[in-house]
């Protein structure tokens, strides 16, 4: 999960503020900043998954 924030999030979160500075103050927003967007969403929710998951297996793990 860490791999997930430190090598993919993290960039995405600095790119897209990096183009947001650009429409701050009024302009269009580039289909780039979208499609960061959209690799922020699926990332963000496999990272989430893999937390609840773990803490699933935590909780829940076999007892022999």
């Amino acid at each position: 999960m860490g791999v997930i924030w430190g090598a993919i999030l993290v960039p995405v979160q600095i790119a897209q503020n990096r183009i947001a500075r650009q429409f701050a103050e009024g302009g269009e927003i580039p289909a780039r900043y979208w499609k960061l967007a959209r690799l922020w969403r699926i990332f963000t929710l496999l990272a989430t998954l893999l937390v609840l998951m773990s803490a699933y297996w935590m909780v829940f793990k076999p007892t022999y």
